[in-house]
């Protein structure tokens, strides 16, 4: 009997480990944030298993703030946005715009080492006792990385 439930205990363990989305790498997050068009994009966030995330709200409320169509396509890593949100969209209008961002817990020093190498130094970088905030900016391109606690929120944005 005792066998038996822990074999039941090492199976469901094992299904439950395998059920997880992968965790977002920093080359994922930066392929993906890199990429041109909402359809490159969905090819390569899709790979990563998590939800895929529809709001058809906040995309007729930005077509009517900005005046132009947005093209949208977002993951989300559980079953709440804390557990991770990646999304990713192109703009026209007003403010034509291709803009990736990241809200998940996650470890702010290993991506600030990560977007160093791939980006260079920033162009403003605060550390602070709960967290850090760093700005890159290079020709058109906005990126920034912050952290606060556990929490680290990213945004990419490239004016087209």
């Amino acid at each position: 009997m005792l066998r038996t439930l822990s074999f039941i205990v090492a199976v469901a363990a094992t299904v439950s480990a395998a059920q997880q989305p992968t965790p977002l790498t920093s080359d994922q997050l930066i392929d993906i944030c890199e990429s041109s068009t909402v359809v490159e994009a969905s090819k390569k966030g899709d790979v990563l298993g998590w939800q895929p995330v529809e709001d058809k709200a906040w995309k007729k409320s930005f077509e009517n703030y900005n005046g132009g169509s947005v093209d949208v396509v977002g993951w989300r890593r559980g079953a709440k946005d804390s557990d991770g949100l990646l999304s990713f969209w192109t703009s026209t209008g007003p403010v034509s715009t291709r803009t990736c961002s990241l809200y998940a817990p996650g470890d702010g020093a290993a991506l600030l080492s990560a977007f160093f190498s791939h980006f260079g130094k920033p162009s403003k970088l605060d550390k602070f006792e709960l967290g850090l905030i760093a700005d890159w900016e290079r020709a058109g391109d906005v990126v920034e990385l912050s952290q606060t606690g556990d929490l680290l929120s990213v945004s990419y944005t490239a004016r087209k």
